[in-house]
């Protein structure tokens, strides 16, 4: 009775061995279900049934076994593809995201109109002086008699920046009389370095 189970076990020991090679071989040439009907048909030949039912439970097992790692194998390639999915769409995300550089926009300050005036100079009784700078206590740099005239190079709100031609200098509005002219009745030579005001 022991022989008979110690040989059924090396039989079974024999046929998972035998399996076991016929499998690798199978994958390269495909002789599966032959190689599988040799082994039952063997072990039908020496062990009986009980071997057989035992080599079913074993081919059952390997069975599971391959198709447990098959579909292991392919939640890794779905998973491995959602990741590749889920990056392009990250990417392609990123790139739709980054803004487009905004045009640079160069503004061209307006150049004011520019506005001419001569002037004449208005005392009673003494000359009115003109200066260095817009002040009193500046020096005088020529006295102008009253009635003379000349043009406005930059009017100011107290003091006004002026010549006659030959002296230029540093008058106080109060003592001129200011008249808009076009800009032909301005000399030319003088037109350039006329400041214009607010």
């Amino acid at each position: 009775m022991r022989k008979s189970k110690y040989l059924t076990a090396a039989l079974i020991v024999v046929a998972i061995l035998y399996y076991i090679a016929v499998t690798l071989i199978s994958v390269f040439f495909s002789g599966d279900q032959m190689s599988t009907h040799n082994v039952r048909h063997l072990l039908s030949e020496i062990g009986g049934d009980e071997s057989k039912v035992k080599l079913d439970e074993v081919l059952i097992r390997g069975d599971l076994s391959q198709q447990s790692s098959k579909k292991g194998q392919e939640r890794k390639d779905s998973a491995d593809g959602d990741d590749n999915k889920e990056a392009a769409v990250s990417e392609n995300t990123v790139a739709e995201a980054e803004p487009e550089p905004e045009p640079e926009i160069t503004i061209i300050p307006e150049e004011k109109e520019k506005h001419y005036y001569s002037f004449k100079a208005v005392t009673k009784k003494t000359k009115l002086h003109m200066r260095e700078k817009p002040n009193i206590n500046s020096k005088s740099v020529a006295k102008l008699a009253s009635g003379a005239t000349g043009y406005v190079l930059e009017l100011g709100d107290e003091w006004s920046y002026v010549t006659t031609g030959k002296q230029t200098g540093y008058c106080s509005n109060e003592f001129l009389n200011f008249t808009e002219i076009s800009e032909e009745e301005f000399p030319e030579e003088l037109r350039s370095e006329v400041v214009q005001t607010e």
